[in-house]
């Protein structure tokens, strides 16, 4: 009686743990067909694999964000537009030269008495100057120094903002890590423990049931340690992606 009611026991948790195998099939399957939808590829069974663990993470990170170059991008662009004002407001200088020969030439009076053609040139240099630009552009440059401040600010909002994203990261991946090192101790001792009830099961001190828990507990903790090795991978790709390092 006692090894059918035994037998009765580990049939419950197999059924039990098929129930539990089919909820996550269906799950991965819905979550298969999700992903299809939203990268606009078949995912086929088997086609996702875990990706690779970072092992050397970067001790200290520089954020190459692409907000943080476009900000830098408007900033040279205001800059080359003062650039520009101020050689606008500036005067501007040429050389020029003129040369002929003919008559008469410059000197018209002498030409004119000796009646002979001669060798000219002019040279000289030319100025040119906008003043009313001085104030015009003064306003100008006073508006493009404003929106350089602006978008300054923005630049060094977004540098705190990241830099607080980037610690809040770096304390989930150490907490994380801890976690790891109990989870395997954990895993460790459950495996002892299962061992040592399976030992007592074939020696009558214990029954199937204890058995059948200690095979539970190390299921379980042996779950734990692989969910936390994703949710550690996965935040040291977020980390990566607030950083946008290479």
């Amino acid at each position: 009686m006692a090894l059918e009611s035994d037998a009765d026991a580990v049939e419950v948790e197999m059924v039990k743990a098929n129930q539990a195998i089919n909820q996550l099939r269906y799950s991965a399957d819905a979550y298969r067909e999700m992903l299809s939808l939203l990268i606009g590829q078949r995912v086929e069974e088997g086609g996702l694999a875990m990706p690779s663990d970072i092992v050397d993470m970067p001790s200290t990170y520089r954020c190459n964000r692409p907000e943080l170059q476009l900000l830098d991008a408007q900033i040279s662009y205001l800059d080359a537009q003062k650039r520009l004002l101020k050689t606008a407001s500036k005067p501007h200088f040429s050389l020029f030269a003129q040369g002929w020969y003919g008559y008469p030439g410059l000197n018209m009076f002498d030409n004119m008495q000796s009646a002979r053609w001669s060798l000219n040139a002019v040279a000289g240099v030319r100025a040119l100057w906008d003043v009313s630009a001085l104030f015009a552009n003064r306003d100008i440059d006073k508006q493009l120094l404003n929106k350089q401040q602006q978008i300054e600010l923005q630049r060094e909002v977004f540098d705190f903002n990241n830099a607080l994203q980037v610690k809040q990261e770096d304390s989930e991946i150490a907490r994380l890590k801890q976690t790891l090192k109990d989870d395997e101790r954990i895993v460790a001792l459950r495996q002892s423990l299962r061992a040592a009830a399976e030992s007592k099961y074939e020696n009558g001190v214990v029954s199937i049931t204890d058995v059948v828990n200690a095979v539970t507990d190390e299921s379980l903790a042996q779950a734990a340690l692989a969910l936390h090795k994703i949710e550690l991978l996965k935040k040291k790709y977020e980390l990566i992606h607030i950083t946008y390092a290479n």
